[in-house]
Parts: structure tokens; C-alpha cells; sequence
């Protein structure tokens, strides 16, 4: 039921939580591919960018390369060629001498002249006269060819094993020189303008990469790894770019690559075409470094998310439980109480409001603490009876008030049943079992139900409640009586502050038994509210002890009364006592008797006159307080009496030990005088307070027959309606001045 209700309070629901936690992780997850992708796209074109760079510089450089290298070539077939055409011209007979001054004049190395024979007959070095070249030399390979001219590569000398570069020239009459030129050094510069050795170089600085340089057929010249040479390749066959400036991702020999191919032109003349493998094992391992830094700190930030929304889905969940229940016992608080019945329409509902009638004594005796722990074990026994019965809701709306929430409109068995179930369970808990409850019921069975009416009607019903009536069901006219009690209340107060006409004294007067002349006036209060009229005596300070208002009242009646007796002694000669009505709380204030020494002072009155009339009740109080406190009393003239002796907790023999003046016998006993036993006790009291050196005072006295019988009892005083009804503070001051008048 509980879980149900929080629920529709918002901030506690699970799917709140899951719902946002989902989203974002697919958000997350979205971005995540999304970032990954963009990273991935950017990655890849960049190195795009820097292989295609990569691809044209290195294919410049190759056609550069094989552009000087023919160049050279060129430049050495020339000089070769230009040589055989020369010696060709000349008609003079050749000699050695001849051919050494041609070898410098031509800035040639070496030259060899041959008859028709193939035997070298001539050369410019003196060397190798009379040599014949054997079958399948290269001389001997041109002989036979028929060619005018021919330049050999770079190669070395069959006898002498020293690299040169020959060129051959034929004469008309078959004979053939050989021209050479020594190529230590060209070889060494040939080498350099070899595609091989540039790649070779370039690889020195290229570690991501491989390059292949391939002829038009697709034959393999150069390349960074020996085992490509000499193979044919087909671009498509392998997957590679077939135009130039194409690239492609491919897989070779177990590792990715990015390939761009280029072309090799020399003069503008395609001679080939290069291949840039560019290795992206490393870009790849890079890219996966990305993802998953990527992944992680989307996944950071989703957990750091969650975390958020977790942390404030429990921090929410907490301060709505804070919120709706009770932090000590955990029972649904009033806020809850007034939300759920506002959403409990149309069903029948009976409100057990529950209030421990002897907790705030527990508090003093025992501690907060203590009270604390009794007030959860309440709520466990509400909660256990809660969990039996599902119709049932408990809940704690004050500090010790509970309410039971039945969804019925409950007939008196089922309560009965109820309170019989809630005591059986605190009879489980020692602290609680020893507890009495005072129980106010109120019920509804309108279709909208007003939690405010609900409550109040519960707390009027359970103040309605006594220690022998502890269960009451609301009414109107227990309200009416609270209303009437609140306006008494209220015009105490405004009283007790000092507003006039609503507080004031009557004053009976107390006749001495023998002459019937006035002893004193006892001080009676009087209220008249404003809306409700006269209220009883017994009625408003019955109630000022239930309120609180007690000792700020006894304190008011106490200053109107010497009022009266500042008015008296001012007037009148003689000795006329005001007597005094005390309460039990007045009297173990410690400043009681300090107020009675400021009244003397500020009013200037005799305290001689003052008579103080305690209850019997105030015996039951601490006896040595009591005790200390009328000595103190004494000392500054005041005298005591006992009002309504023979009633209460007093004895003649307690009453020996303390400081008292007078007894008061209650109206009771004068009433019941015609009595013969009655008549006995009365006697024997009068006695032994006389013996005791008290004065005797009879109160209710409406007869002739009752004033003779006392006075024959010698009974000192006498009081009642035979004598005066209770007057105004102008009629007593008139009754005094008849009284002197009648003596004079």
C-alpha cells in the first residue's frame, strides 16, 4: 500500500531511473560510433593525404633518377660512337702512337683496332697486340651481327677484369675498332641512378612503407623487397589501384596496406609505374588507441552519468521518505496522512487517533531517550498489527499521538477487536505492554474525504477521553464542549493579562458563632465571559488546572483579593480577615511566600489579616516542603486554614505537626447534622481540634437548627447562606459599615 502511494509521489519510480539510464547509454553508444567514425574517416584521409605525397614525391624522384641515368648513357654512347666515326675517317696507316693520340684527343680510355680476322693488330696502351677474342665473346658477337656500330653496357675486361664501357665501330673494309672507356667510377655513378638504389635510399627513411617500380607490362624493376623482383604483377588479379592516382586497402603478405599508384615519367614519357605501399599496421593500432580511449571516456562519463542519476534517484527517494514518514520510528508522517486521504475517494474510513496516557511522565522519570525507545516499540506493534491486517494503515502525526487508518467504516466489535489485537501485540514489548492508551475515534463516509476534519475530530473525540473513559467517539457535542472550553481559556488569559470585567470577587462573610458578629470574608472568584456569561467556579478553575493557567490565576485572585483588604483596613478599625483559596501548585512555588512580602510593601497591608484556605489535597504533596513552607507563611503573620476538613488525605494527628489555624468542616457534615451519628463525629472533631488549638469553621450553614446545635457544639465560626450569600466588593464594604453602625 505504502509503495503504491510513494510512487504516485514522483521521484522514486525505478523506471525514472532505468529510463534515462538507457537513453543515454544509447546516446552514448551512438556518439561513441559516430566520434569513432569521424576520428576513423579523418585518420584514414590524413594518412590519405601524406601516402599520396609520399607516392608523387617518390615517383618524381624515380623518374628523375632514370632521366640522368639516360642521360648518361646517352652522353657515353655518344663519345663512344663519336670516336669510332672518327677513327673510321682517317686515311693515314693506324699505329699505336696514332691510336694513344686519338684515346687523349677523344678523351677515351682505351682503343683497339681490329683486321678482318678479329685479331687486334693495334691499341693505344701497347697492350694486347696479337689478341683474338674466342667464340661468344662480345667482340666476336658484334663481328658477326653486321652491325655498323654498338655500345656495350658497363662490363668488365675478359682478360684484364677492369670495368669498362665499349663501343664498336665497323670500316667499310670490315675491320672494327673497339673504344673504351674505364668505368670504376661510372659504375659507382651508374649505380646511384639505379631505380633499385633509389628505393633503397628511400627506404632508409620510409619505415611504413614498401615501393615496387614496375615497367608498362607490369614487370617488377625495383622494389623495396628483392623477392618482388623479377615478377609480373596484374593489378587486378592482386587488387591493385589500376589508374594512376587511384589507391586502394589491401591485404599483402599478411599486412595491411594503403597503395597508390603513380606514374614514372621521363620526358614526359611514361616509363613505368610506381607502387607506394603504405603500411597501416601502425595507423590502424594508432586508430584502435583512439577507440578505445574514445570508448573509455564515453564509458567514464556514462558510469559518472549513471552514478549522477543513481546518486540523485536515492537522494530523492531519501527526501521523499524523509519527507512522508517519520525519521524516529519510520511510520508515515502527516503529510502522508493528508495525501493519502485525499486520494482514499468515496471509501468508508475510521480514524483511531492513539495518545499513550502516561508518556510525558515517562519522559520526566526516565529520560527522552528512554522516551524515544517506547515510542518505536509503539511503532512496531502498529506496524506488526499493520502487516495482519491490509485494511489497516498506522501512522505517527505528532510526537505521541498515532493513528490507525482503518478502510472500513468500523462497527464498535471491530474496534474492540482492534484495541484487543494492539494490546495482545504490546504485551511483546516489555516497554510498551505497560502502557495505557487514550483512543479518539472519528469516521467519514462522504465521497471526499478532509484529512483536516479527519484529524481534528480524532484529537477532539480522544481529549474527550478520562482515566475511566479511555475510548470516545467524536460527537458535535464534544466539540461544542471544546469550543467552550477554549473560549474559557482564552478570557482567562486576557484576564490573568489584566482585562477588566471578566475576573472578579465575591466575598462571603464568616460570623463568629457566639454573637454572630463578622469574623472575615472568604474571597470567591467569579468569571463572566464575554460570549458565554456567568461560567461556575468549578467549571473555569477546573480548568485553568487542566491548562496550565493555575499559578497565574491563584496569583490574580490573590492581588484582587488584598485589593479588598487594602480597601477594609483603609476604611475600618477592628481586625477583619480575607480568607484565601490556594492551590496545591501555588503553594510549591518557590517564590510564594516572597509575593506575599511584595503585596505588604507595595500595598501597605497588614498580612494579620490575611487567611490562606488550603484543600486537603495538598497533603498528598512532598509534606516537608508543605511544612517548611507554611512555617515560612506564619512567620510573616498569615494564617492557614483547611478547607473542606474531613474529606481528603489529612488526619487531626498529622495536622498537629504542621502550622494551621483553623479547619474548615465541610458543608457535607453540616448537612447531615439531623443524623445522630453525624452529629457525634462533627462533636468529636470540633473537640479534638480545639484540643489540638485550632478554631473550627462550618461551612453550608442555612438553619437555625444547624447554627444552634454548632453553637452548642462550640463550634468557633460559622458560614453559609443563613448568614449571607456570597457579596459584590461594594455590598461587603456596605455590610461592614451596617455591622459597625449596629455595634455603635
Amino acid at each position: 500500500m505504502q509503495g503504491s502511494f510513494l510512487k504516485k509521489r514522483g521521484g522514486i519510480s525505478k523506471r525514472s531511473v532505468i529510463i534515462p539510464i538507457i537513453l543515454i547509454l544509447v546516446l552514448f553508444f551512438a556518439a561513441g560510433l559516430y566520434m569513432i567514425s569521424i576520428t576513423r574517416q579523418f585518420y584514414f584521409q590524413e594518412k590519405v593525404k601524406e601516402a599520396s605525397l609520399l607516392a608523387r614525391g617518390y615517383a618524381k624522384s624515380l623518374g628523375i633518377v632514370i632521366d640522368a641515368e639516360y642521360q648518361l648513357d646517352q652522353q657515353m654512347r655518344s663519345t663512344l660512337n663519336v670516336a669510332g666515326v672518327r677513327l673510321s675517317k682517317y686515311a693515314e696507316p693506324f699505329t699505336n702512337d696514332v691510336l694513344a693520340e686519338f684515346a687523349e684527343d677523344l678523351d677515351v680510355d682505351v682503343i683497339y683496332l681490329y683486321n678482318q680476322d678479329l685479331l687486334l693488330i693495334h691499341s693505344s696502351d701497347n697492350t694486347y697486340i696479337g689478341w683474338e677474342p674466342e667464340e661468344g665473346h662480345p667482340i666476336q658477337n658484334f663481328h658477326k651481327s653486321g652491325m655498323r656500330n654498338f655500345v656495350e653496357g658497363i662490363r668488365e675486361d675478359t682478360v684484364s677484369g677492369i670495368l669498362y664501357k665499349y663501343g664498336y665501330y665497323r670500316f667499310p673494309d670490315n675491320r672494327m675498332v673497339q673504344v673504351g672507356l674505364r668505368a670504376e667510377t661510372i659504375s659507382e655513378l651508374y649505380a646511384q641512378f639505379d631505380p633499385q638504389y633509389l628505393i633503397n635510399e628511400l627506404m632508409k627513411y620510409g619505415n611504413h612503407t614498401q615501393i615496387v617500380y614496375m615497367d608498362n607490362e607490369g614487370k617488377i624493376i625495383a622494389s623495396s623487397s628483392p623477392d618482388y623482383n623479377e615478377i609480373m604483377i596484374n593489378a587486378t588479379k592482386h587488387a591493385l589501384p589500376v589508374l594512376f592516382g587511384e589507391y586502394r586497402n589491401i591485404e599483402w603478405a599478411g599486412t595491411p596496406y594503403l597503395v597508390f599508384r603513380m606514374p614514372v615519367q621521363v620526358k614526359e614519357v611514361l616509363s613505368g609505374s610506381l607502387l607506394l605501399f603504405y603500411d597501416m599496421r601502425m595507423a590502424e593500432n594508432l586508430l584502435a588507441g583512439l577507440v578505445l580511449v574514445i570508448s573509455i571516456t564515453l564509458g567514464l562519463f556514462f558510469l559518472l552519468f549513471s552514478y549522477s542519476i543513481l546518486h540523485t534517484y536515492r537522494k530523492n527517494k531519501h527526501i521523499v521518505t524523509i519527507a512522508y514518514h517519520d525519521e524516529l520510528t519510520g511510520l508515515p508522517n502527516h503529510r502522508y496522512f493528508n495525501e493519502f486521504i485525499s486520494e482514499s475517494h468515496g471509501a468508508p474510513l475510521t480514524c483511531l487517533m492513539l495518545n499513550p496516557r502516561n508518556f510525558k511522565a515517562i519522559n520526566i522519570l526516565y529520560g527522552y531517550t528512554y522516551g524515544n525507545e517506547v515510542l518505536i516499540h509503539i511503532a512496531d506493534v502498529l506496524s506488526a498489527l499493520q502487516h495482519r491486517q491490509a485494511s489497516l494503515q498506522a501512522f505517527r502525526i505528532s510526537d505521541d499521538r498515532f493513528i490507525i487508518l482503518m478502510h472500513t467504516q468500523s462497527s464498535e466489535k471491530q474496534i474492540d477487536a482492534l484495541i484487543g489485537s494492539l494490546r495482545l501485540l504490546a504485551n511483546q514489548y516489555q516497554d510498551v505492554s505497560s502502557l495505557e492508551f487514550s483512543i479518539g475515534i472519528s469516521t467519514t463516509d462522504t465521497a471526499g474525504h478532509d484529512p483536516s476534519l479527519l484529524i481534528k475530530q480524532a484529537s477532539i473525540a480522544l481529549h474527550a477521553t478520562t482515566d475511566e473513559i479511555f475510548i470516545q467517539q467524536y460527537d458535535n457535542s464534544m466539540e461544542e464542549s471544546l469550543i467552550r472550553k477554549d473560549t474559557i481559556e482564552q478570557e482567562l488569559k486576557r484576564a490573568i493579562r489584566g482585562e477588566e470585567g471578566i475576573l472578579s470577587l465575591a466575598f462571603q462573610p464568616i460570623v463568629e458563632a457566639r454573637d454572630s458578629s463578622i469574623h472575615g470574608f472568604e474571597a470567591l472568584a467569579r468569571m463572566k465571559s464575554q460570549k458565554l456569561g456567568m461560567i461556575s467556579p468549578m467549571e473555569f478553575i477546573t480548568l485553568a488546572e487542566q491548562r496550565g493557567l493555575m499559578v497565574p490565576l491563584g496569583d490574580k485572585i490573590i492581588d484582587l483579593a488584598t485589593d479588598f483588604l487594602q480597601t477594609i483596613q483603609e476604611r475600618f478599625d477592628g481586625n477583619v480577615n480575607v480568607a484565601i483559596n490556594v492551590s496545591a501548585l501555588q503553594m510549591i512555588e518557590e517564590n510564594f511566600t516572597s509575593k506575599f512580602q511584595e503585596l505588604a510593601k507595595r500595598k501597605q497591608i497588614n498580612l494579620y489579616q490575611v487567611e490562606l484556605e488550603l484543600t486537603e489535597s495538598l497533603f498528598s504533596q512532598d509534606l516537608n516542603l508543605i511544612a517548611r513552607r507554611l512555617k515560612e507563611l506564619r512567620q510573616l503573620g498569615i494564617r492557614i486554614s483547611i478547607d473542606d476538613f474531613g474529606t481528603g488525605f489529612s488526619s487531626l494527628s498529622r495536622l498537629g505537626s504542621l502550622e494551621i489555624d483553623i479547619l474548615k468542616l465541610d458543608r457535607l457534615f453540616v448537612m447531615a447534622l439531623s443524623e445522630e451519628s453525624e452529629r457525634d463525629l462533627v462533636s468529636d472533631i470540633i473537640s479534638m481540634a480545639h484540643h489540638l488549638g485550632k478554631k473550627v469553621v462550618a461551612e453550608g450553614v442555612e438553619t437555625i437548627e444547624q447554627k444552634q446545635w454548632l453553637e452548642n457544639a462550640q463550634c468557633d465560626l460559622l458560614q453559609g447562606y443563613l448568614f449571607n450569600k456570597p457579596l459584590s466588593t461594594s455590598d461587603a464594604i456596605l455590610h461592614l459599615e451596617q455591622e459597625k453602625t449596629h455595634h455603635a
